[in-house]
């Protein structure tokens, strides 16, 4: 009878330890996946960036002046925004369709991807607007990562 007992436990804690190591191959291929695609977001975001500069630019004086066109100084940022949920998207779904991972490990490396696209352009700012960072732009990076965090999940679960 102990034997059997002994034997069954044995086999479940060889099951778990298979499951724990697929876990962290499917993580690790997912991030590798996400190291692919991850410098095609702060590129993308850069150029975005370098482009909007006088958009953004003058999108901050017509908000700080209280211009009577309301909705027209967000404009940049709504486009900034939409250049960060397609890379996301797009980086999301290249990492579940490469590594095979789906919710959790492609989430973890889509995020990834969000977090260092925002660091690098976030740095990159400082040197595309030399008179100082409009407060619009920080508001576009920012509503681009939370957009693109959105985008990851999403994806995540309907390109598995």
């Amino acid at each position: 009878m102990a034997g059997g007992k002994a034997d069954k436990e044995s086999v479940e804690a060889r099951r778990q330890r298979r499951e724990r190591e697929a876990v962290l191959e499917t993580r690790g291929a997912a991030l590798r996946a996400g190291a692919v695609w991850a410098p095609l977001g702060p590129v993308l975001c850069i150029a975005t960036l370098w482009l909007l500069k006088e958009s953004l630019i003058s999108a901050n004086e017509m908000v700080r002046d209280k211009s009577e066109y309301v909705t027209e100084p967000f404009m940049p940022v709504v486009l900034l925004a939409g250049v960060g949920t397609c890379y996301a998207a797009f980086a999301t779904w290249r990492i579940t369709q490469s590594s095979g991972a789906v919710g959790g490990p492609a989430i973890l490396a889509g995020i990834a991807c969000v977090l260092v696209t925002l660091i690098v352009c976030s740095i990159a700012a400082f040197v595309i607007f030399s008179e100082g960072v409009p407060g619009l732009a920080w508001i576009a990076l920012l509503v681009m990562s939370a957009l693109g965090v959105g985008a990851v999940c999403v994806m995540s679960h309907i390109s598995g």
